[in-house]
Order: C-alpha cells, then structure tokens, then sequence
C-alpha cells in the first residue's frame, strides 16, 4: 500500500515538473518598439524564455495585428494597445505600463561632438550639419517634424534630412554612414556598437515614447506571456531598464 502511494506521489511530481518545465522553456512571439529590444537578454536570462522578436515602427506594428499576424505579446504605445483591447486582440486585464524612452542625438564613435545641450546650441547643430537621418512611422516621427517646424527650419532640414522606415535601425545607418547625426531614441543608441550619444534632446524639446504591453487573447503560451509582463513592470527590471537608456513612467 505504501509503495503503491509513493509510486503514485511521484508519478505526480514527474508530471508537475514536466508541466513547469514546459511552461519555462516557452519561446514567445514579441511584436515590440525597438527601445524594448535592449532588455531582452536580460528577461531570458532570468526565465528561461525565449523570445522571438519583431521590431517594427509601432503603427506598422498595429497595422500587422489587425490583420490577423499572431503574436504572444505586444510592446507598444498605451495609446495603440487601448485600441487593440478595444478590437478584441489584446486581453483586457493584461495591460502594464513599462518605460518610455527619451530623444538624443547620435553620431558614429569617434566623429564630431558639437553642442546640444540647449535649444539654440541644438537648432545650430542641426542647420550646420551635412545630414540627418530619422525614422518614418515611430512614436517620435510626428514630434521631430514639427519641432522642426517650431524651431523654423523646415525648409533647412528638408535638404538635410534623410527618413527610413522605423524600426531600430538609424544606429547602424549612422555607423555606416549613411548621416552625420541620427535623431533616434536613446536606447537604440545605447544598444549599437560602434555608436556614441551626444546627448538628450534639450528638456524643452524633449519627447518621450511611453511602452506598454499587453497580452493577445489568442496567445497560446499565456502563461509565459504573463512572466514576461511581470517581469518588465517588477523592481526586478528596473536596473536593466534603467541602464539601457529607459525610464520608468506613471500612467
């Protein structure tokens, strides 16, 4: 009777550790704004999961769910995830506030470093410059664009400025050089060798991209879905977080 019971105790715990075990080597599908690329290796690190990533500008991105692109989890502005809870695709309890990322202005290791610590010092640096490059369809696209507008420039910076699809990639451009400075989020900045950050945008020119992410309905990992939510909105994250150029936000 005893040998029947510990037979079946431990047919018990095989099966509960095989559960666990396969709910800890979930890979996930990430659909996410580049700034979150920087804290990936991290969250596997700490799991066990296995993220597979798709960074595209965040309306791109939107664009892909409605039309049907399956995906775990969503890391994007709050302001497309309330929509997509709205459109059914995103599970309504799910959603968190993560980090926003900040502005700044990059250049290839080792070129010029000219002046952008205050409104007139960055106009000057962006008139005087050969080339700027930004990207089209990100969370910052607009706000570039009519800080040029404010500063009075446009006119300036339409033969200086070179746009690419968004999607982390300005970093690498500018080490390849295809610009004298990249007008980027300071994350991927700090995520790209060969890469140097001037500074941030001047405070009263500063924009931030807030991230929030959110479960799909559909997912079929939920459960690994969930630890990565938390896991990026716990003090846990926030040091990583912290060092790869993002910031905490409250809603």
């Amino acid at each position: 009777m005893r040998m029947r019971w510990f037979a079946a105790a431990i047919a018990g715990f095989t099966i509960l550790w095989a559960q666990s075990n396969a709910v800890w080597s979930a890979e996930l599908k990430v659909l996410g704004a580049a700034p979150f690329r920087a804290v990936i290796p991290q969250f596997e690190r700490a799991t066990g999961h296995k993220l597979a990533i798709k960074v595209e500008g965040v309306l791109v991105l939107k664009q892909q769910i409605d039309a049907g692109e399956a995906f775990d989890v969503a890391i994007l502005t709050p302001q497309l995830i309330e929509a997509l809870i709205k459109d059914g695709k995103i599970a309504d309890a799910t959603r968190a506030n993560i980090a926003r990322a900040g502005l700044g202005v990059v250049v290839r290791a080792g070129g010029p470093k000219p002046d952008v610590g205050s409104v007139d010092a960055f106009k000057r640096t962006l008139v005087n410059a050969k080339s700027v490059m930004y990207a089209s369809g990100s969370a910052a696209t607009t706000h570039i664009e009519r800080m040029f507008e404010r500063l009075g420039i446009t006119e300036d910076m339409k033969v200086r400025s070179k746009v690419i699809p968004a999607g982390g990639h300005i970093g690498k451009a500018i080490v390849d050089g295809a610009a004298e400075f990249g007008l980027t989020t300071i994350p991927v900045v700090l995520e790209t060798p060969g890469t140097e950050l001037i500074g941030p945008f001047p405070a009263e020119l500063q924009f931030y991209v807030n991230l929030s992410g959110g479960i799909s309905s559909g997912s079929k990992e939920p459960e690994a879905a969930k630890a990565l939510i938390a896991y990026l909105s716990s003090p846990e994250s926030t040091g990583v977080i912290t060092a790869k150029g993002l910031e905490r936000f409250a809603p």
